[in-house]
């Protein structure tokens, strides 16, 4: 990273907002299907690892109607380049 002028020591240089923003949903079935296979250890995460999976798909990724806001293909290319 290359800056045209100095800055302080823990200045912020750069500042994002979040591509998404995840919690918890009880009560949200597939959530709550998610606590249920954590409570039988059939998961090797937490079950928030999972939801946060997901809450990263679009609706051409899942196929059906989801009860929760799916992700746009913009922000998730946008998102997918964090992990490669």
């Amino acid at each position: 990273l290359r800056a045209a002028q100095a800055f302080e020591p823990g200045a912020v240089v750069l500042a994002e907002r979040p591509l998404r923003i995840v919690e918890e949903r009880p009560g949200e079935e597939a959530f709550e299907q998610l606590i249920a296979l954590s409570e039988d250890q059939s998961l090797v995460y937490d079950p928030i690892w999972y939801w946060c999976a997901l809450q990263s798909l679009t609706s051409a990724d899942l196929g059906r109607h989801v009860s929760w806001e799916v992700m746009e293909e913009a922000q998730q290319r946008r998102l997918l380049l964090l992990h490669h």
